[in-house]
Formats: structure tokens, C-alpha cells, sequence
């Protein structure tokens, strides 16, 4: 007699990239937004998160009229779940592929977004291809808890003078929340007025050491 056996189908796991900086203006959210469309023109899924959550202005990149508040998952996260209606409501569809969640329009809810964001991510990884997310310079919970879930961190510098020694601590700081190095890649940003005399518009070292 043979026995059927059933094997539980595997859960779906987007992969996670989180773009990561110790100084401001680096073009942190100008590579999200260019990771975002490109993968739409693929044919991938992109959920994109702004944590820059106090001031974030990734829907003006992204060409979004009116912004939503993302601070309206707080109420219902309290229930320790997000239900459909609620993620949608809280969502900007920037284009075939691509959806928005974040910033708060009141830069004082930031601090009570970290159970939010949680459960939130926990959702998109299972209904999307990729998520991208922005980070701020400052690290509440929420960004903390983001970037030790992601799959690659991308340490973004630029030209400035300080840009290594910022990339340095916010390479430490991503250590211990839980992130190998193995997971992080360094992506120097030569656009603009900082880098204009390099000859390379960017560069990618893999992995961070």
C-alpha cells in the first residue's frame, strides 16, 4: 500500500533591499525610486516603503499628486494585524508594478510606526516580487527593524568630504541590529555637483568588508 504523502508549499518571500546612509542628500531615495521603476519594466511586483518617515518625499520622485498618510496603519496595527482595506487605503500607485507606502503627514507620529511597519512588511513580502525601501539618517524602530529584516542593505555615499566616515558608522550601526556585512554593498553616488569631476557616474563594491 503506498502512502501519499503532501509537503506544505514553501511561503512567499520577497526579497528585501533597504537603501541605508550616514548623511543626508547622498541620492538615497533618487536609486530607490530608479530600482523601483526599473523592476516594473521587468514585470516585477515593487512595493516601495519611504521611512524617512518624518520628512520623506519619495512620492514627489515617484510623480504622486496626492499623498497618503501612512500614519492611518497605527490605529488598526493595534490589533496586531492589517487587513486588506487598510493596506490599500494607506497605498499610491505610482505605475503598472509599482506602490508607495509612507511618509506620516505629521512628522510627531514617526515614533509609532515601528508595529506598523512590521506587520505592513510582513504583508508586502508575501504579495509582492521585490520591496524596496528608503531610510532617513536618523533611525527610529521602524527603520531599525526594517533594515535587520532586509535581504541587502545598500550603504549609499557620495563625493562629499565626510561620506566614508558616515558610510563607516552607518555600516557599524547596521552590524548591530543584526545585518552581516555579507548583506550590505556599497554604492557611491558621482552625480551632481560633489562628483562632477569623477569620470564614473557611480560605483558598486560587493560586499562591504
Amino acid at each position: 500500500r503506498c502512502r501519499r504523502q503532501t509537503a506544505a508549499a514553501p511561503q512567499r518571500r520577497a526579497p528585501v533591499i533597504c537603501a541605508i546612509s550616514g548623511s543626508g542628500g547622498c541620492g538615497k531615495s533618487t536609486i530607490v525610486a530608479a530600482m523601483a521603476h526599473t523592476s516594473s519594466l521587468l514585470g516585477l511586483r515593487a512595493a516601495v516603503l519611504d521611512l524617512d518617515l518624518m520628512f520623506g518625499n519619495l512620492y514627489d520622485l515617484l510623480g504622486v499628486d496626492a499623498p497618503r498618510d501612512m500614519a492611518a496603519l497605527i490605529e488598526p496595527s493595534a490589533a496586531g494585524t492589517l487587513t486588506e482595506p487598510d493596506i490599500v487605503a494607506t497605498s499610491m500607485r505610482v505605475a503598472p508594478g509599482v506602490t508607495l507606502w509612507g511618509p506620516v503627514a505629521a512628522p510627531e507620529q514617526a515614533e509609532l510606526m515601528a508595529r506598523p511597519v512590521e506587520l505592513l512588511l510582513d504583508v508586502l513580502r508575501r504579495e509582492s516580487d521585490v520591496v524596496f525601501i528608503d531610510t532617513s539618517v536618523f533611525w527610529g524602530d521602524a527603520v531599525a527593524a526594517a533594515v535587520a529584516a532586509s535581504d541587502r542593505c545598500l550603504v549609499v555615499g557620495d563625493a562629499a568630504v565626510s561620506s566614508a566616515t558616515s558610510a563607516s558608522r552607518v555600516i557599524e550601526l547596521a552590524s548591530r541590529v543584526g545585518v552581516p556585512r555579507t548583506r550590505m554593498s556599497a554604492v557611491f553616488n558621482r552625480f551632481g555637483a560633489r562628483g562632477q569631476t569623477r569620470t564614473s557616474p557611480c560605483a558598486l563594491r560587493l560586499p562591504v568588508r
